[in-house]
């Protein structure tokens, strides 16, 4: 039986000034599994953790959770970040 992950619900928000990129932070997914030793782990592009600046427009972040048994799931957001200058 494969593991179950939550992430995070969508990010919005505006450019900080003098820049169209902004910081985004974010929790962590929620994981569980019958199986133990469980990880999550980022699986998107780099800089796509929380706390990392986010360029303008949409990006999605993706993270991942695998088992002991090999087993893996994923789940998806998107950080939204508005160039309003």
């Amino acid at each position: 039986q494969g593991p179950s992950i939550t992430c995070p619900g969508n990010i919005t928000q505006n450019g900080t000034s003098g820049s169209c990129g902004n910081v985004a932070d974010y929790a962590p997914p929620g994981f569980s599994d019958d199986c133990p030793n469980a990880y999550v782990e980022l699986a998107s592009a780099a800089n796509t953790a929380s706390g990392s600046v986010f360029p303008g427009g949409v990006t999605t972040v993706v993270w991942r959770v695998k088992d002991a048994g090999g087993n893996s799931a994923t789940c998806s957001f998107t950080v939204t970040v508005s160039d309003v200058e």
